[in-house]
């Protein structure tokens, strides 16, 4: 029970060829912007790609950026699945740092 991704659009997505252009790439990015909240540090996953789109920058992919490709695609695959919160229940809360 929960809010999942449905299988279909995570194989959809991760079917979709390198962007071959800058439209291409918004394209990309608009189309995982509906499972942000389903992928933790996703802003941090994208953001080698989100660089690519400025006006000042020629379009051609890096290393880097070819890994963050894979990253995100890879990452919404893994993609949990979201629950509600029981109140009625205990929680436990871990903090790290």
């Amino acid at each position: 029970e929960g809010l999942a991704i449905d299988p279909e659009r995570v194989e959809a997505i991760r079917a979709l060829p390198l962007p071959s252009h800058k439209k291409a790439l918004q394209s990309f990015l608009g189309r995982i912007n509906f499972v942000r909240r389903f992928v933790p540090d996703f802003a941090a996953l994208v953001k080698p790609i989100t660089k690519m789109l400025k006006k000042s920058m020629a379009f051609k992919w890096t290393a880097e950026g070819k890994e963050s490709f894979e990253a995100i695609k890879e990452a919404i695959s893994q993609a949990p699945t979201l629950i509600n919160l029981d109140f009625s229940k205990d929680f436990i809360l871990y903090a790290f740092g």
